[in-house]
This record gives structure tokens, sequence and C-alpha cells, in this order.
């Protein structure tokens, strides 16, 4: 069966899907989460720097509003999401503290699935960010994007071949 996707954006919640599990994300009230939202479907590649797993965008954010009323610095608890630079999502997984001065780390939500998305997170590994997807119904995995855009592209290259071998 295939899974049911609902198409309206939500613009509370986001999720991460790793292989076949999805993890739920609930997103804060702030002027940067419309921006994220509206990129989404987003694929990355998960890094590690100072035990902290990160996710690299494909993009930088530019929001400008984000930087009103920025904690110099920043109380993060395990579970929470941020944005570092503008370019990445970084996954909180100790209490720790960081350094605002520059206005680099912007909180955006915060997940109760913190240990089970460190366990399954791999390097080389992708990681879909998704807002749309139901995620109440979730029975089966999803196709991504990049699966229907390869079958496209072998349909094309066969068609391609045919087309060539005709003219020789």
């Amino acid at each position: 069966s295939i899974a049911s996707i609902d198409n309206s954006l939500s613009e509370s919640v986001m999720y991460i899907r790793l292989g076949e599990e999805m993890f739920l994300i609930n997103l804060y009230d702030n002027p940067i989460r419309k921006e994220i939202i509206s990129l989404m479907p987003l694929k990355s590649i998960p890094v590690e720097k100072d035990n902290f797993k990160y996710l690299p965008l494909s993009l930088e954010i530019e929001e400008e509003n984000s930087l009103l009323n920025q904690d110099l610095v920043i109380k993060a608890e395990i579970g929470d999401i941020f944005l570092f630079q503008r370019k990445e999502l970084m996954i909180i997984n100790k209490k720790t503290e960081f350094d605002n001065i520059n206005g680099d780390y912007i909180k955006l939500g915060k997940t109760e699935y913190t240990n089970e998305l460190y366990d399954l997170m791999n390097h080389n590994k992708p990681v879909y960010l998704w807002n749309s997807y139901n995620y109440a119904n979730y029975n089966e995995k999803i196709k991504p994007h990049e699966y229907y855009m390869s079958i496209m592209n072998f349909i094309t290259y066969k068609i391609l071949t045919v087309i060539c071998f005709l003219f020789l």
C-alpha cells in the first residue's frame, strides 16, 4: 500500500527520515521557521563535529529578522534542534551552553527521539527532511524524489539509445 501524503504544509512540525524510520520535530514559533519549511523536502548527509550531529543544508537561510532578540548565551537541552550559521541543522544530545555573540545559533525546535536519531545517523547515509508528510498514517517506506528522478533518467537514456541506434 502507498503511504498517504497530506499536501498541506504544517508550520509547526518537521520530520526527519532515516531509512524507513520517521522522527517528529516540533518547531518553535520564530521568523526563520517559514523559510526552512518552504525549502523542504531536503536531502542531507550527516556529519559529526564537536560530538554533535549536524545536517548540512543545501542553501543558506537568508531570513534577516532571526537575529532580533537573540540571547548572548544559549542553554541547550537534550533534543533541541538549532540552525547553526544559517547553513546546518544541529541536534543536541546533552545539556550544554553556547556563546551566541555572533548570532550563530538559532533554536528551531525540539525532538523526543534524540537517542534514536544519534544511533541511526551514519556518515554518508542520506537523511531527508520533510514537512508535508502525514506522520500519523506512516505505514510504508516512502520513495524520495531522487528515486523517481533516477527512473525517469533511466527511461530517457533508453529512449535516446534507441533513437541513436535507429539513425545509425
